[in-house]
């Protein structure tokens, strides 16, 4: 796939998720050095970014440079 693509999927794998669910948990809230809003995500049980990843649709990311798709 391509990026784009994959993108698209994501989007449209985490809309089905969210929206499916009556219960969503923000947790780990806290902000990066550019000050924009961080929080890890459940829907349910599910974790949202270990969900995404295990479905190839993102990728873990701790800083430094970045691995190409």
């Amino acid at each position: 796939m391509v990026k784009n693509e994959i993108a698209i999927k994501a989007k449209e794998e985490l809309e089905k998720l969210l929206l499916n669910s009556k219960n969503i948990t923000l947790y780990n809230l806290g902000r990066d050095k550019y000050f924009r809003l961080l929080a890890s995500v459940k829907v349910g049980n599910i974790d949202v970014a270990e969900y995404m990843i295990k479905k190839g649709l993102a990728k873990s990311y701790n800083g430094g440079v970045k691995t190409d798709w």
